[in-house]
């Protein structure tokens, strides 16, 4: 959330007082949060084979966002030299776990596809 809504980062200074950094929106992440709606919205559709296809394609686009979202702030840290100084960005339960939840739902929705469910 913090990269879509963006945040403010506080860096220590070694010679003074801390300075505030702010970091703007990232358009990949709100594209993702954008995937998981369309996502979420279109699997409570009418259930059959065909309206499976966008949750899935959401879902992947969305796992492929994340880990986008992960190799641009690594690539940062690294030109920036901040993972010399011992910086390193932390990706915790709320990261993983959607990227697990957009996997998820990327496999579900492709085996409803493969194995569509008799309606009556």
């Amino acid at each position: 959330m913090q990269m879509t809504t963006g945040t403010t980062v506080e860096t220590p200074s070694f010679a003074g007082p801390a300075e505030s950094k702010k970091i703007p929106a990232d358009g990949k992440a709100i594209f993702a949060f954008t995937c998981c709606a369309v996502g979420l919205g279109s699997s409570l559709l009418k259930k059959t084979r065909n309206n499976k296809v966008l949750p899935a394609c959401a879902g992947g686009l969305g796992a492929f966002l994340i880990l986008s979202i992960k190799s641009g702030l690594n690539q940062e840290f690294t030109k920036q030299g901040a993972g010399y100084v011992g910086f390193n960005a932390e990706y915790g339960l709320g990261f993983w776990g959607a990227f697990i939840f957009f996997v998820a739902a990327t496999l579900y929705n492709i085996w409803q596809i493969v194995n569509p469910i008799p309606t009556d």
